[in-house]
């Protein structure tokens, strides 16, 4: 694949929710710091499925570490929404111009987006009016290797620079466990996590509970989705909102009475 070129003087933040010292932050980082002004800002430690929780209740220390290949890292001891809104708010002397939160190690795809903190993180930045995309790989192992990866970043990254995205939108992209054929612009799979608790007796005899379960696609014959393209050995990519209305069916009940 070509090599892409992102516009001169792009800034670029990265985040995640594996922490900061993640394999697939790093690999971000050393495939945009080449080409880009890149400033990391991300958990101290994972902080996985934490959708788009916020620190609220207790302060939040932030801690400056030694530099990468000249990159500026911060780790915070909070979410990854609490690390984009450091670093627009606080951290950052400029706002960059896109927001990349990544690369999960774990599936985002389908319903995992609203439990994600990957996805959480790059939505956050839509909020304050900025870029963003999510990158998160099937490959579950921090041992994967994900350079297969890189070029699609860029490819990606460099598209929606130049485009004009509409206002409150993110993209979360997802990686086969394979290497790619392409990419597939896609909607999310209807799938839903069919949640069961084991129940296991401590030590001391309390009882605890383990969160397990199996996601359930409700549409296994659609070829139209994030989940069906990733099987195929695609990428996806899916167009995300915060605006989460449902506006066709409130012009259904628009004339409900009251």
């Amino acid at each position: 694949m070509e090599k892409q070129a992102l516009p001169p003087g792009t800034r670029i933040l990265l985040t995640n929710d594996d922490g900061v010292n993640a394999p697939g932050l790093e690999l971000l980082r050393a495939t945009f710091s080449e080409q880009a002004e890149v400033t990391i800002v991300a958990p101290q430690a994972s902080q996985s499925a934490m959708s788009h929780a916020t620190t609220s209740r207790v302060p939040v220390r932030v801690h400056r570490l030694p530099p990468r290949d000249g990159v500026t890292v911060y780790a915070v001891e909070g979410t990854p929404v609490d690390c984009v809104k450091l670093a627009l708010d606080n951290l950052l002397p400029t706002q960059p111009d896109l927001v990349i939160s990544g690369i999960n190690h774990g599936s985002n795809a389908s319903v995992n987006a609203l439990y994600s903190g990957t996805v959480g993180a790059a939505l956050e930045a839509t909020t304050a009016g900025l870029k963003s995309v999510a990158f998160s790989t099937l490959y579950t192992s921090h041992l994967a290797d994900l350079s297969p990866c890189a070029p699609y970043c860029l490819k990606i990254v460099q598209r929606i620079l130049e485009s004009q995205v509409p206002e409150r939108t993110s993209f979360n992209v997802n990686f086969p466990a394979q290497r790619a054929k392409g990419i597939k612009l896609c909607r999310q799979a209807n799938v839903c996590w069919r949640n069961s608790f084991v129940a296991q007796e401590t030590p001391r005899g309390h009882t605890v509970y383990w969160l397990s379960g199996d996601a359930t696609n409700l549409e296994p014959e659609a070829t139209d989705t994030d989940l069906y393209y990733l099987q195929e050995g695609y990428i996806s990519m899916v167009p995300l909102t915060i605006d989460w209305t449902n506006h066709a069916y409130l012009e259904q009940i628009a004339q409900w009475s009251w």
